[in-house]
This record gives structure tokens, C-alpha cells and sequence, in this order.
């Protein structure tokens, strides 16, 4: 649905917003921003197979079509 596709949309977009930011500003140290960005790109892959992919993770049906996947 629509619902679904704004939320992952909102979510991708924060989170391409805060490594941007701590990038921009070079305020944190460079050990803090890189495991910033690496979380937080876990984190967008996530919301990626969850929001566009549709993938399931909690059903059983989910997870053998993220097995599949990976």
C-alpha cells in the first residue's frame, strides 16, 4: 500500500540525513561517525527489505522467502 511505501520513504530519508549531518559537521570523531554509518546502514537495509521488498520476517512464509533471498 501507500501507507507502507511513505513510511520506508520517511525512514530511508532520516536515515540517509544523520550520517550526512554528522559528516557535514565534522563535530564527532572519525571512529564515532564511521560506526555511525555503518549501523545506520544496517539499519537502511532493513527497511529496504522490509518496506519495499515486503519481505517478512515474522511469519514462517517470511522466512523462507528471506532465506531465499539471502
Amino acid at each position: 500500500s501507500v501507507k507502507t511505501y511513505l513510511i520506508g520513504f520517511v525512514l530511508s530519508i532520516i536515515l540517509t540525513a544523520i550520517p550526512f549531518y554528522m559528516v557535514m559537521e565534522g563535530d564527532f570523531s572519525k571512529v564515532t561517525t564511521l560506526w555511525s554509518i555503518v549501523t545506520l546502514a544496517i539499519v537502511q537495509i532493513w527497511v529496504h527489505l522490509k518496506y519495499f521488498l515486503h519481505l517478512n520476517f515474522t511469519t514462517e512464509d517470511g522466512r523462507a522467502s528471506t532465506f531465499s533471498f539471502l
